[in-house]
């Protein structure tokens, strides 16, 4: 029997719309624990899938806050093509959370005995601070005024300390950072960013 370690690639537009895409990849033995095709016989096929369900919870939370199944049991339903490639796109959605510190976590079952291992990854998402900062930086393009480089200096520094901490594994640090920033731009709602 197999065993398949599933990829995810979450990616978030600055409108706050994201994509799924499955890119565990073909078998390989720099790649093992991938999907099969026609061309590599090694691995899961994409059609052994019995269960399968894509969740993103805050950061060390068990609530779910969005929910995608992607294959039903007995239903015949399923987002995948009938046979693997490197890069299966499995939808884009809408993200209507605050921005922060989230977990996405992939599971489900496999067919034929075949093993699936749990993806679970920890990623931070800054659509609205993207926007926030652009509209930000527009109003001190239109009016340059003190006030304005201070909004804007400040929002622009409490992103990129955000962005640092949370590559550096501060985790629990990069959510209270973003909650600042978060704070700053609900205050200047006129920025455009809620």
């Amino acid at each position: 029997m197999a065993t398949l370690t599933p990829k995810i690639q979450v990616c978030f537009s600055n409108t706050c719309k994201f994509t799924i895409n499955d890119i565990t990849g073909i078998n390989s033995t720099e790649n093992p624990n991938a999907y099969k095709n026609s061309i590599v016989p090694n691995g899961v096929e994409v059609t052994e899938w019995n269960t399968g369900v894509f969740l993103i919870r805050k950061y060390g939370s068990t609530e779910d806050l969005f929910t995608l199944t992607t294959v039903e049991a007995g239903s015949g339903f399923t987002l995948y093509p009938g046979e693997a490639t490197p890069n299966m796109p499995l939808g884009e959605f809408t993200f209507n959370q605050p921005d922060g510190v989230y977990d996405v976590i992939y599971t489900g079952t496999l067919l034929n005995g075949h093993t699936l291992n749990t993806y679970t990854n920890t990623i931070l998402v800054h659509c609205k601070a993207n926007a926030c900062i652009d509209k930000l930086a527009s109003n001190y393009a239109k009016n340059p005024s003190s006030d304005n480089l201070d909004k804007l200096v400040l929002a622009n520094s409490l992103f990129q300390g955000a962005i640092a901490l949370f590559s550096c594994n501060k985790v629990q640090n990069a959510e209270k950072v973003t909650k600042m920033l978060n704070r700053i731009c609900d205050i200047n709602q006129d920025c455009g960013c809620n």
